[in-house]
């Protein structure tokens, strides 16, 4: 065969296979390839993490260690939470009525330091004569920090103790009034007083709040603080004034103690306790008057309580003005 005949034959072969190749490709059904098609754009838009959806429940978002935004608002878009509290737990509380106002993880257990002595003054006061003689060890008087100035060997009254820890948390005031007691009996007071007032989630260890392992709960220390406003006025009262004098009863000699809560100095401050360690960080109990209303604020774990107290303050008072516009309008 001639090299011109077999080059026909060649493109005549190629010919008749591109012809049976385009008479199957147009045999494929159009609703095959649209079938096709939706189905890519089908798992392109699957979203992708399904089993883990998106948590934007108040619950969820409040229970992140630290807030730093503000969280969601509800249906009628009214704000229900202070903007950017940076706190572990926090909760604000008509003392009166126990309407409220926010709840952030008021059941977290928390160390609760020196707030652990505003028990240690409830025990105190409901176990000896506000004018009973105190003289302190020299346990007490090592116990950690130098608020109060006391030493070894002096005498004072539990009423200035317990004034000392109010005003300045003097732990070797705690200490000194625990030892009043034989053994652990003053600590074993606390808690079965804790016990008695429902404050299934607290325990203390000792009576100052130098130990991490004296904890409770914000709803624990509102049923505390809404006890010693009933029972012992006297233990907050003390820490309303910014300054308060005791006296040292075998030398008589007097020195005045400035209040180291910030706090007292806002004219709406009725009174309260501070605390703070390195686990625990800073904490806070403080009664406002608001409104013509009794309001306590709690605070766990803050890096500054006292900021974070104010904003809760603002919130409170532009919620009220903002009831009290809807309540003009209705």
């Amino acid at each position: 065969m001639k090299k011109q005949e077999i080059k026909i034959v060649i493109g005549f072969a190629l010919f008749v296979l591109i012809g049976v190749g385009a008479k199957l490709a147009l045999a494929i059904p159009k609703e095959g390839v649209r079938a096709g098609s939706e189905q890519f754009k089908a798992e392109v838009m699957v979203p992708v993490n399904q089993e883990m959806p998106i948590k934007n429940s108040e619950t969820e978002l409040l229970s992140k260690p630290e807030i730093n935004v503000a969280p969601p608002k509800d249906k009628t878009d009214d704000k229900k939470f202070p903007d950017n509290l940076a706190v572990e737990s926090a909760v604000a509380i008509d003392l009166d009525t126990g309407e409220k106002y926010f709840v952030l993880n008021e059941e977290r257990r928390w160390p609760i330091a020196s707030l652990s002595k505003v028990m240690t003054a409830t025990i105190a006061l409901e176990n000896y004569k506000l004018d009973d003689k105190v003289i302190l060890s020299e346990k007490a008087a090592d116990a950690y920090g130098t608020a109060g100035d006391f030493h070894a060997g002096e005498t004072y009254t539990v009423q200035d103790l317990i004034t000392s820890m109010m005003v300045v948390s003097s732990n070797k005031a705690a200490v000194a009034l625990s030892e009043n007691m034989e053994g652990n009996k003053f600590v074993d007071l606390m808690n079965k007083k804790a016990h008695d007032l429902g404050m299934l989630n607290t325990y203390y260890n000792e009576p100052s709040g130098m130990s991490s392992l004296n904890q409770s709960s914000l709803s624990d220390l509102m049923l505390l603080t809404k006890y010693v406003w009933q029972n012992h006025p006297e233990i907050f009262s003390a820490s309303h004034k910014t300054k308060a004098s005791i006296t040292e009863i075998n030398g008589g000699k007097t020195r005045t103690l400035t209040n180291i809560n910030q706090l007292v100095y806002d004219p709406r401050f009725v009174g309260g306790k501070t605390g703070f360690t390195d686990d625990a960080r800073q904490n806070l109990i403080s009664t406002f008057s608001l409104n013509n209303k009794r309001v306590v604020i709690m605070i766990f774990g803050a890096e500054d309580r006292i900021t974070e107290a104010k904003k809760i303050i603002a919130f409170l008072t532009e919620k009220q003005k903002s009831d009290n516009d809807k309540n003009k309008n209705n």
